[in-house]
Parts: structure tokens; sequence; C-alpha cells
């Protein structure tokens, strides 16, 4: 099916007013931070990523995103200029090849699309097994939301915008092949009120500005476990193994990909049980090899943290093929669980009782 470009009125404003675009986020310099900080909590630090929607860069630039789409030939230049590869197009055709992105951003473009679903679909389409797509946008529900609402005809930009709640995009997400694995909210008083770089909060209700991490849904099952230099699963914690070995479900059986080095281990780097940033770490890490499966016999303080991203689950033999053979007669529940719609996973337990 072809699809049209959007409608002129929905890129004009940014196409005529560059410089009022930009002054907003001069003008509301701690807001812009908060917004910033709120989408690192769920943006990988590596891999193939884009902004869907790059508008002049002001988002792409600090994530460290180097290319992306842009319907308005203001903002597009604009961002070329600041370094960007960005190219003409619209949310609901990427020119991007199926399955060859890592993760995607879409900062406030779902208001601006003229078909939400099939933008979310394209995204769908365009990463790969595992990937994610960050989007963020202001709630419906929540006072900027409302009050942009009530003055959206005397708007410069929201004049032709759609407003969504939280819960709209959650089932626009699920339609588009997407589970939710995070949501994230900042911007929790009045703009003017904000004069520092708020923290984060996980959930949404509360602030204006929601962050959702969506991982595509896929009938791939990759699959990390946790071994030691003897390639065995040892009796300590996930996070604390010598390597990860790495497997994909494939043809009915477990293929192995590749064996990598826990860089927290091998780099004698100090950390607590439970760290935040070993835990984070170990997560960027698997995500680049897109795992979406962590196996092991015991798992840490940082369980909270890795079940947000991955299927934890327990096995009670140090025998790396015992452990595979479990895993492969467990291959239906494994995907049910992953296919959830849940923020975060629930460890499965495959222990002989």
């Amino acid at each position: 099916m072809k699809i049209s470009t959007p409608m002129q009125p929905k890129t004009t404003p940014f196409d005529k007013h560059l410089n009022a675009y930009e002054q907003w986020f001069e003008e509301n310099r701690f807001a812009y931070l908060s917004e910033i900080e709120a989408i690192r909590k769920v943006w990988p630090t590596q891999g193939t990523t884009i902004e869907i929607g790059i508008g002049s860069g002001l988002f792409a630039l600090p994530l460290s995103i180097l290319q992306g789409i842009e319907p308005s030939y203001t903002m597009r230049e604009k961002a070329k200029e600041r370094g960007l590869d960005v190219q003409e197009a619209v949310a609901e055709a990427l020119p991007y090849p199926s399955e060859s992105i890592d993760a995607a951003l879409m900062v406030t473009t779902i208001c601006f699309v003229d078909d939400p679903l099939k933008a979310l679909q394209e995204a769908c389409r365009v990463l790969r097994d595992t990937g994610n797509l960050v989007i963020a946008f202001v709630d419906r529900e929540s006072p900027i939301g409302q009050l942009y609402l009530q003055h959206k005809d005397e708007s410069l930009f929201y004049k032709e915008a759609t407003f969504f709640s939280t819960q709209e995009i959650i089932t626009l997400l699920r339609e588009a092949g997407f589970r939710v694995s995070a949501t994230y909210q900042t911007i929790l008083g009045n703009l003017e009120q904000i004069q520092t770089t708020e923290t984060p909060k996980t959930g949404y209700g509360k602030g204006s500005f929601v962050v959702i991490s969506a991982t595509k849904r896929n009938n791939k099952i990759r699959v990390a476990f946790a071994v030691n230099e003897e390639m065995e699963l040892p009796n300590n914690h996930f996070g604390d193994a010598s390597y990860f070995d790495i497997y994909q479900w494939d043809n009915n059986a477990l293929k192995h990909i590749e064996t990598i080095p826990n860089k927290q281990q091998k780099d004698n780097v100090p950390h607590q049980h439970g760290d935040a940033e070993k835990g984070e770490a170990i997560v960027d890490l698997l995500q680049q090899h897109h795992v979406n499966v962590i196996v092991a016999k015991q798992f840490g303080k940082n369980m909270m943290r890795v079940k947000k991203h991955f299927l934890p689950v327990l096995v009670d033999s140090t025998n790396l093929e015992e452990s595979k053979s479990k895993i492969a007669l467990h291959i239906t529940p494994i995907l049910e669980h992953l296919n959830n719609d849940t923020e975060e996973y629930n460890s499965l337990s495959l222990r002989n009782r």
C-alpha cells in the first residue's frame, strides 16, 4: 500500500518557526534535560539506532543517535548542519531494510503522524529481533497535557497534533507487535517550577512526560548461559559468571552463536552484589548480542533490574549440556513468558522438585 506524505499543516509550523521551536528548549532547559534523563533510563548506549522524527537533532545529539528521518525541510536541514544523517521520509514509510535497526526513538512524533498504528508497525518492521522502540510523549491525561489541550488552537506547534493517553499508546504498541518492557515519567510539576534536572520515576500517572520502552515480540529465542572457565554453570550469581555462552533456538535446536567474556569479571572491576552500575553494564552487553533469555543456577540482587529486559531461568545443574536440554524441553513456556504483556518478566524455575 502506498503511503502518502503527511498533511502539510503538520510540518508547516516546524518549517516556518525553527527559532521559536529551539527557543522553547532554551527557556525550559531543565524540563528538556529532565526529558533526556528519562529517555536515558531505557536507551541503549550501543548498536544501530535511529530517531523517527529527528527534528533539529536536540534529542539525537545528547543520546548519540547519528541518523534518522524527518519530513520537515527546515528541521531536517538544521539537523544536517549538526552533523546528523537525516533522510526525508515519514514514520509510516521508513527508508530502512527490515530487521536492520537495534533501537528506534520517537519523541512526540506520534502526535503528528497520519496513521499512528502504521507508524508503530513500521518501527517494528525495521527493528531486529529483541529490538527496542522508545516512545516519549506528553500524556494527554497529565496536567501539562490537559493545558496543551485547552490551548490547542492557540498553539504554534500543537494546533494539528493528536494527544494520546499513556494507556492508548500502550494499546497501540501491543497491536503493532510490541511488548511494553518499562515506563518512566518526568515533569512532575509546572514547567516554570522546574529549576533542576528531575530524577525520572517509574510508571506513569504523575508525570506529564512519559517514556515507554517496548520490545519487539518475536518467535526467536536467544539464550545466554552463565558459565565459568570450565564451561560449567557455577554455584554463584548470573552476574558473577566468567563468560556468557549464547545460543539461538533454530529449527527445533539450540545452536551456538558465540561465547562472550563478562567484562565486569574479566577486568576485575570491584563491585558489590546488586551494584547498579554492574547490573546496567551486563544488561547493555547482553542487549548488544540480542539476548532475551538468561540462564543460571542463581540470580542476585540485580534480578529486579534484569527482569525488565530478559527472562531469567533457574536451573539446578552445573552441566551445560543438561541445562541446554532443559531449555529445549521447555521452549514453549519460555516463548509464552517472553510474549506476555508485562513490564517485567517473572523468573522461570526449571529446577527439579
